[in-house]
């Protein structure tokens, strides 16, 4: 199993020092693994360190700007603003 791989299944199972140090791994190895900063966005992300995920996928734009996990996140994105769109808070006085 590659460390990614690795990564992705103690990430899954919820093992998240261990997915993190699989990723570290990874990117020690290959700073421009795309596939590892989108995982690690998802890590920070899970782990409530915004500003890391931030980072990561900031990286990853720089990496591969038409990744499948940045094509998500635009995707769900203006879907949630179609959704908000839809509705507007009412007052009552």
């Amino acid at each position: 199993m590659t460390l990614i791989a690795q990564a992705v299944s103690e990430l899954h199972l919820g093992r998240l020092p261990e997915a993190e140090m699989a990723l570290q791994q990874v990117l020690a190895s290959d700073a421009q693994n795309a596939d590892a900063l989108a995982n690690e966005a998802v890590l920070r992300t899970i782990m409530g360190q915004e500003a890391e995920a931030a980072s990561a996928r900031e990286r990853l734009e720089r990496v591969d700007k038409e990744h499948p996990f940045l094509a998500e996140i635009e995707r769900k994105r203006e879907l949630f603003e179609t959704a908000a769109g839809k509705y507007s808070p009412k007052f009552e006085p």
